[in-house]
């Protein structure tokens, strides 16, 4: 159940995540909008100022035009002041929008970073309370299993009634058969088949799979890789059973069934972690990680 929250909550970090890289690209479509319209404004602003200089240079080369020609030139130098102070306004404006929108891109960044790391720290105090569960029913199990073999035997029924049997009328074990077995010569084993890993008969395909992984040098190190090992698509569930001594064992479930060979070659197709097979059989797989050191 832990494990199924954890996958929830990533699904919904994940969806977060998608949310706001969309939102992100709605703002820079935005900024890209406000500065192409700075740029047009500019380019007004510049038309402007160029028409208002000619209609100055046309004021003084009009001196003696009429009274009326005079008060339309400067009718449309207002006009063409107005313009520029409006393209001014709206350059300003502009310039304004996009530092608000870097602002928030950057506020969406840090409120990302923080969820984020709460998330991964959710989930890794989860997997240690997993790792401590089985780690208890393992040792309690153990205890039974002591407790039942330090048990003596229960009385038999005959002993019950009459009593042990005396010990004169006891009957002395029998003398131990020896059997001579003949050295045999020794077979020369070839290199390859010492280093083969081992094997067992390939089994029916399966939703439910033990993985066992080693070296993993911490728990922090599991985490990751279990992460990772989440991330491909026949996983559907997956939790930490137990983990002592660099050797940790997970509980895998699949959406599909699959074969422990099918899975271990899925899974030695990651690039990182670089996973090798060391056994499988029945549903069992036994991996090996390469380039990781052991628990010192």
């Amino acid at each position: 159940m832990a494990q199924e929250r954890a996958r929830i909550a990533q699904e919904e970090a994940q969806r977060a995540a998608e949310a706001q890289r969309a939102a992100e690209a709605e703002r820079a479509a935005q900024a890209a909008r406000a500065t192409e319209e700075v740029r047009k404004a500019t380019e007004e602003a510049a038309r402007a100022a160029e028409e208002a200089r000619r209609i100055a240079d046309q004021q003084r080369q009009a001196q003696l035009a009429l009274e009326a020609e005079r008060a339309a030139e400067a009718e449309r130098a207002t006009a063409a002041a107005e313009r520029a102070a409006t393209a001014a306004r709206a350059a300003e404006e502009a310039r304004r929008a996009a530092e608000e929108s870097r602002a928030a891109d950057a506020r969406a960044a840090e409120e990302d970073r923080r969820l984020e790391s709460k998330r991964i720290a959710e989930a890794t105090r989860t997997a240690e309370a997993a790792a401590r569960a089985a780690q208890e029913a393992a040792r309690a199990a153990e205890a039974a299993r002591a407790a039942q073999v330090a048990q003596p035997a229960p009385p038999s029924e005959e002993e019950d009634v009459l009593g042990a049997p005396p010990a004169s009328l006891a009957r002395p074990p029998a003398a131990p058969e020896f059997t001579v077995i003949q050295r045999s010569e020794s077979v020369p084993v070839a290199e390859e088949e010492q280093v083969t890993p081992q094997r067992e008969e390939p089994a029916a395909p399966t939703t439910n799979i033990v993985l066992m992984l080693s070296p993993i040098p911490s728990f922090a190190r599991l985490v990751e890789i279990e992460r990772r090992i989440q991330l491909l698509a026949p996983v559907r569930t997956l939790y930490v059973r137990d983990f002592r001594g660099g050797v940790a064992t997970l509980a895998l479930g699949l959406r599909v069934p699959m074969s422990v060979d099918e899975m271990g070659a899925a899974l030695a197709a990651l690039e990182q972690p670089r996973f090798a097979v060391q056994r499988s059989g029945g549903n069992t797989l036994e991996l090996r990680i390469e380039g990781e050191a052991g628990v010192a």
